[in-house]
């Protein structure tokens, strides 16, 4: 992780798998929490939001960041996101997503002709 970015983020975020997207969201506990909560209020019934959680939930990490700003993904998640050896690590808004570069680069180019 670059430093101008490690600088603002705490010692331990939550790393999340999305299905059906190949990258990993990178959230502070705080962040997520607030995430969920706006999530829940997009559902008409607690039975979707619950059933979506049961999508997400079990694929969520704690993770520590070290001081170098490294921080480990294990081979289930890095095998969800297809990451190899070059990642992309990419701002979006409230959150940040890790991706392989050249899945990151198909993706960008598969919206931009969108």
């Amino acid at each position: 992780m670059p430093a101008k970015i490690r600088e603002k983020m705490p010692n331990e975020v939550m790393l999340v798998q999305v299905p059906q997207t190949p990258a990993l969201l990178i959230y502070t506990e705080s962040g997520l929490m607030g995430h969920f909560e706006v999530i829940k209020d997009r559902f008409k019934s607690d039975k979707s939001f619950v059933n979506l959680m049961r999508d997400i939930c079990p694929f969520l990490m704690r993770c520590q960041i070290g001081a170098d700003g490294r921080f480990l993904v294990t081979p289930y998640l890095r095998q969800h996101a297809k990451l190899k050896r070059d990642c992309a690590l990419i701002g979006v808004g409230d959150h940040l997503e890790l991706w392989d570069r050249t899945e990151f680069q198909s993706a960008a180019v598969g919206n931009s002709a969108q």
